[in-house]
C-alpha cells in the first residue's frame, strides 16, 4: 500500500513536513550516517571515554553525548 501524502504546506515554524520525503539537506541523510557510522568504527577502541571525546569532537552538531555514554554503559561494562 502507497504511503499517503500530503500537499500541505509544514505548519508555520515547521521546517519539513512530517508526510513528505527528506531531502538530501536533512540530517538523517544516507550519507551522513554511513560517515558517523564508519567514524565510529575507526574511533572505537577499548576506551568509551576516549570514543565518546573523539567522536563528540569531530561530530558536535551531533549532540549524541547521552546515547554515546547509555551504549558505553553496554559495550564496557565490567565482565561477570
Amino acid at each position: 500500500m502507497a504511503r499517503p501524502t500530503s500537499t500541505a504546506s509544514p505548519p508555520r515554524g515547521v521546517r519539513h513536513h512530517p508526510a513528505r520525503p527528506r531531502g538530501a539537506d536533512h540530517p538523517c541523510h544516507l550519507g551522513r550516517v554511513t560517515d558517523y557510522v564508519n567514524a565510529g568504527r575507526e574511533l572505537l577502541g577499548d576506551d568509551g571515554d576516549a570514543y565518546k571525546k573523539a567522536i563528540t569532537a569531530r561530530y558536535p552538531a551531533y549532540q549524541g553525548a547521552a546515547l554515546i555514554d547509555v551504549a558505553n554503559a553496554y559495550m564496557f561494562a565490567p565482565k561477570s
